[in-house]
C-alpha cells in the first residue's frame, strides 16, 4: 500500500511540474538574441535611429516564431535583464552583422523611397496630431505602419530616415488635410 501511494504522489507531483512552463533550448536562443536586439534597439535608438529600427525588426521577427509558450516569455525576460549589461559599442556590432549589406550602404529603390515618404509624412503627421486631434493621428500611424510593414531593409531604411526629417516641415493643416484622405 505505501509504494502505491509513494508512486501515485511521485506521478501527479510529475503532473504539476509539466504545468510549469520551461523553454527548450531553441526557445532560450531565440530569446536570447531577441532580447539583446531589443535592448539594444532601445539604448541606440537616439544616437543611430537606423540601426535601433533594424534591431528592433530583427528582435521581432526573431519572437514571431517561438512568442505564446510560457517558457520563452520567461526565458525573454530573463535575458532582456542580462542584455541591459551590454555597451553601445557591441550593440552596434550586432546592427552591422543583421544589416544585409552593411549600414547604409544599399541604396534604397524608387518603390522604398516612395513608401518610405508617405510612411513618414504619415508618421510625423501623427505626432503632430495627437493632441489635437487623436483620432486622426491614431488612423495616420495605422497607416504609416501598414506602408512600411513589407519594406523594412537597409534602403527602405535610410529612405525613411531621410524623408522623416523632411515631413517635419509639414504644417499641422496640412497633416490634417492628409488625415481626411486616408
Amino acid at each position: 500500500m505505501k509504494k502505491l501511494i509513494i508512486v501515485t504522489s511521485v506521478f501527479i507531483a510529475g503532473m504539476f511540474n509539466t504545468l510549469d512552463a520551461h523553454a527548450g533550448l531553441d526557445e532560450r536562443i531565440a530569446a536570447s538574441f531577441a532580447a539583446k536586439y531589443e535592448v539594444c534597439a532601445l539604448k541606440l535608438k537616439d544616437s543611430n535611429p537606423l540601426m535601433a529600427i533594424t534591431l528592433k525588426a530583427k528582435a521581432d521577427e526573431v519572437s514571431l516564431d517561438k512568442i505564446g509558450g510560457g517558457g520563452y516569455i520567461k526565458a525573454f525576460t530573463k535575458e532582456k535583464k542580462k542584455a541591459w549589461l551590454l555597451s553601445k559599442e557591441k550593440c552596434r556590432q550586432f546592427a552591422k552583422k543583421i544589416s544585409p549589406n552593411g549600414f547604409g550602404n544599399q541604396r534604397p529603390s524608387i518603390d522604398e523611397k516612395i513608401a518610405a515618404s508617405f510612411a513618414a509624412r504619415y508618421e510625423v503627421c501623427a505626432l503632430k496630431l495627437k493632441d489635437s486631434n487623436p483620432l486622426k493621428a491614431v488612423k495616420l500611424k495605422v497607416k504609416a505602419d501598414e506602408v512600411s510593414r513589407d519594406k523594412i531593409g537597409g534602403g527602405y531604411i535610410k529612405a525613411y530616415a531621410d524623408e522623416k526629417k523632411k515631413a517635419w516641415l509639414i504644417s499641422e493643416k496640412e497633416c490634417k488635410k492628409l488625415a481626411k484622405k486616408i
